[in-house]
């Protein structure tokens, strides 16, 4: 799954990838303004996502390959936030 979504965010434009210690940041261009990060938990994923820019992060806990679809239209509205 996490290779699913980090293929998909790296395809969008611009996208900058940052792997920390704990978790994976997703940012738009070179302000680093970061509109996903995902961090693995006990046997999902965990992946915060900020829809609006003064809005606190959504949290989804991804456990199966099938909520993939509506993550991916998430993501995109973050990244047109960002």
């Amino acid at each position: 799954m996490l290779m699913d979504i980090r293929d998909y965010v790296l395809s969008l434009p611009s996208v900058i990838e940052d792997i920390r210690p704990h978790r994976i940041v997703y940012s738009k261009g070179f302000n680093m303004r970061i509109f996903m990060d995902i961090e693995p938990a006990m046997n999902m994923l965990a992946v915060n996502i900020r829809t609006e820019p003064r809005a606190p992060p959504s949290r989804i806990l991804l456990r199966s390959i099938n909520q993939l679809q509506d993550l991916y239209g998430m993501i995109r509205k973050a990244y047109e936030y960002a």
